[in-house]
C-alpha cells in the first residue's frame, strides 16, 4: 500500500452541471527511473526482498534513501498545491494542472529535509501550516522529533526540535 507513485485527480464543476477531471503521475525520482525502466526498482518499507531476484536485488544498494513516491497526502496551503509521503521530500504540484514542479523546501527552511513526515496540520486561529520531521535514533531508544510553522506565504515562523523516548511516526496533532 505504500509502494505506489503518488497519482493526484482534480475535479472541476463548470456551474452548468458539467464536471471535469484532471489527473496525473507525480514525478518524482523514483517514478521516472521505474517509468523509464518498466517495473519496479527500489524496494520500498512494503517490499520483499524474496520478490527481488538477481541482479535486482543489487539495485538496492543504488536505491535512493527513501522510496520517495508522495503518494499519501495532498495539502493546499496559500498558493502551493503541496504532494507528500513519509520519511522523503515533499513535491509541489501546480494547483492548474497538477504538474510536478519539484521538490517542495517552502523558501528553505525543508532544503536537504528527507525525513519528512506526510500529514501536516492547519491552525485555522493562527492561519498557520504546522509540519514534522522525524530522526530514528535505533541505537539509542529516542526519536528526534522536528516542528515547523509556516505562513500561507511559506515562510517559516517556528522551529522546535523535541526528543521523546517514543517511536513516533507518519501522523500527529496539535492543541492549543
Amino acid at each position: 500500500p505504500f509502494e505506489a507513485h503518488g497519482f493526484v485527480k482534480a475535479l472541476s464543476f463548470d456551474g452548468d452541471g458539467g464536471v471535469r477531471l484532471l489527473s496525473r503521475l507525480v514525478e518524482t525520482e523514483v517514478q521516472r527511473v521505474e517509468t523509464w525502466a518498466g517495473r519496479p526498482l527500489y524496494r520500498g518499507a512494503m517490499s520483499n526482498v524474496a520478490d527481488f531476484k538477481f541482479p535486482d536485488f543489487l539495485l538496492n544498494g543504488l536505491s535512493p534513501g527513501t522510496r520517495s513516491v508522495a503518494q499519501l497526502a495532498v495539502r493546499r496551503w496559500g498558493d502551493r498545491l503541496l504532494a507528500t509521503t513519509d520519511n522523503a521530500p515533499w513535491y509541489s504540484l501546480s494547483p492548474s494542472s497538477l504538474q510536478t514542479l519539484g521538490v517542495e523546501t517552502l523558501g528553505g527552511a525543508l532544503r536537504g529535509e528527507s525525513r519528512m513526515l506526510a500529514h501536516t496540520k492547519i491552525d485555522s486561529d493562527r492561519e498557520i501550516l504546522c509540519a514534522a520531521a522525524v530522526d530514528f535514533k535505533v541505537f539509542q531508544n529516542e526519536t528526534m522529533v522536528i516542528f515547523w510553522e509556516f505562513d500561507k506565504e511559506g515562510k517559516e515562523l517556528s522551529k522546535i526540535e523535541y526528543s521523546s523516548p517514543f517511536f513516533i511516526f507518519h501522523d500527529w496533532a496539535i492543541t492549543d
